[in-house]
């Protein structure tokens, strides 16, 4: 255990980092060379408690170091590698920054590398209780984990105008008195990077696990938010940003108002790929995600699954949105109004090619609009499948449409063309027969869980349904990852029936042997021809050895 300063001494003290030096932890004392090092086992402690006395709780911190590792102005060479930091007490003087980055401080283009470094029991009156970045800071973190600290905003990390780069980074158990638990990003050119990062058990006013705000646009990529929790935005918060995220999981997440897993305000995120499970809100709505004030999110390829709130079990809309869900599956979520969605307030909804399943409310099981006077909403719904729980008797014997699928409060305009309703629906191409899943129930009997397979069965009457002139967007497939029309016509829901079936005839036979052989590019692959989409299983441009290996599933089933 090092610390930059003898007991009693000046808590302005700190271990500063010096461009172009590298710093390495872990050593046991006989290792001949930097790879024998174990940063593990070894553990080398970078500590602010000057007199060796902290107890839990930060006990006994207040003559701990304001900053226990500084990073110095305008640098790109140096590294930090294989240290624990802990024991910063940031509870000084704004003026001079010591309110803020009590595990390390990094100003003003500051863009060390970590790596193998644990930032815990760090604290800080105002941001950054592990860490804090002020203004144009892009650092690369790996392997870096951030467990329980505190402050009002970024318990864990705060970005100030900067951009750092974390890969396979944890947050955990941080917290935050008003935004962003484990992480805050706050202003213009907050563009940080995160892959194969994990956001658990943080919490705060706003953003349990991460809080966006003012105009700033982080990446997250293969994230996971779980068990966070927050008044408003349970998993992640966004405030008048944009963030984007892609394949990343949000999991028991609470807020116990608004946006279990993801709140926006006048924020639209682009969300793709990613997965909701069993998040909850309070009597403000939005078990999965809540979106508020001109907030316009983009969701593609989707999965809310068992969410819950007093109202829109996985996704409440309210005061002039515009939401577009393509692709995506809400299914098992529960709410007393609008079991999948609910929709308030002057909004506008399109929902495209969307399976809903099992899902429950007293009123609109799938869908509920629910305005004051004249702010009625628009929602449009194309070829999409609403088929929720309970028996038939219920949704034929209901005198209003309260318990249906459809709840329509306000007198909102609701729109539904090629889709298959239960209980029916007047539009164009609407159909009212079960959808013949390839498995409604899951296996260990609960409706509207993780692995019901809503994928469409071969007598499905939802194949070849949809809008005969419906075109996808480019580059955009089915939930599944394939092309999202394979048989001439786009299929009902988020799923297209017919990966296998050349000749769309609903059966996977010798036939499609003969078209696979005639459509192969190779062992290696290569560019097939026009009309071969159907045996492109994963989706990568080619037809080869591994779209061999899962047609031949398909065809010896």
């Amino acid at each position: 255990t090092y610390t930059p300063a003898p007991p009693g001494g000046e808590r302005a003290a700190t271990f500063q980092l010096i461009s172009g030096v590298d710093i390495y932890g872990g050593f046991a004392g006989g290792e001949t060379s930097l790879e024998e090092r174990d940063w593990e086992t070894n553990v080398t402690i970078l500590s602010g408690d000057l007199n060796g006395d902290d107890g839990p709780n930060f006990e006994n911190n207040d003559e701990n170091c304001y900053h226990v590792v500084t990073g110095p102005m305008s640098s790109y060479e140096d590294i930090l590698d294989g240290f624990t930091i802990r024991g910063g007490n940031a509870n000084g003087p704004a003026a001079e920054y010591h309110d803020c980055g009590g595990g390390m401080f990094n100003f003003m283009e500051s863009s060390p590398t970590l790596a193998n470094c644990i930032f815990t029991a760090n604290a800080a009156d105002d941001t950054g209780g592990g860490m804090h970045n002020f203004d144009y800071c892009s650092g690369t973190l790996t392997n870096c984990h951030f467990v329980g600290n505190t402050a009002g905003n970024g318990g864990g990390m705060y970005n100030f105008r900067s951009a750092p780069t974390l890969n396979n980074c944890t947050f955990s158990n941080n917290e935050a008195s008003d935004k962003g638990g484990g992480m805050d990003n706050f202003w213009e050119y907050c563009y940080a990077t995160l892959t194969d990062c994990t956001f658990s058990g943080n919490s705060a006013r706003i953003g349990g696990g991460m809080h966006n705000w003012a105009f700033c646009r982080p990446t997250l990529i293969r994230c996971t938010f779980e068990n966070n929790t927050a008044l408003n935005g349970g998993g992640l918060g966004n405030s008048e940003c944009n963030p984007i995220l892609t394949h990343c999981t949000f999991t028991g997440n609470l807020a116990t108002s608004s946006g279990g897993a993801l709140r926006n305000v006048d924020s639209s995120p682009e969300v793709s790929n990613c997965v909701f499970i069993e998040n909850s809100a309070g009597n403000s709505g939005g078990g999965a995600m809540i979106n508020n004030m001109y907030s316009d999110p983009i969701v593609t390829n989707c999965m809310f699954i068992e969410n819950a709130a007093d109202k829109g079990g996985a996704i409440l809309s309210d005061w002039d949105c515009e939401p577009i869900l393509t692709n995506c599956v809400l299914n098992g979520n529960t709410a007393r109004t609008g079991g999948g969605l609910y929709v308030y307030f002057d909004c506008y909804v399109i929902l495209t090619n969307c399976t809903f399943a099992a899902n429950a409310a007293t009123y609109g099981r799938a869908l509920a609009c629910d305005s004051y006077q004249q702010y009625t909403s628009t929602v449009e719904i194309t070829n999409s499948i609403l088929w929720d729980a309970g028996p038939i008797e219920t949704f034929l014997s209901v005198s209003s449409s309260k318990g249906r699928e459809i709840w329509n409060n306000d007198g909102s305009t609701i729109t539904v063309t090629y889709s298959d309703v239960r209980g029916g629906w007047p539009g164009e191409g609407n159909i009212a027969a079960d959808p013949l899943f390839a498995v409604s129930i899951s296996p260990h009997g609960v409706p509207g869980a993780e692995d019901d397979n809503l994928r469409l069965s071969p007598a499905s009457p939802c194949i070849n349904a949809g809008d005969p002139d419906f075109v996808p967007e480019p580059d955009l497939p089915e939930l599944d990852g394939h092309a999202r029309i394979l048989c001439e016509v786009v299929d009902m829901g988020a799923y297209e029936f017919g990966i296998g079936d050349f000749d769309c005839d609903r059966d996977v036979d010798l036939a499609d042997f003969i078209a696979f052989s005639n459509c192969y590019t190779g062992p290696g692959g290569g560019p097939y021809e026009d009309g071969c989409e159907a045996f492109d299983f994963d989706y990568d441009g080619d037809v080869d050895d591994d779209d061999f290996e899962q047609f031949s599933e398909i065809f010896y089933q």
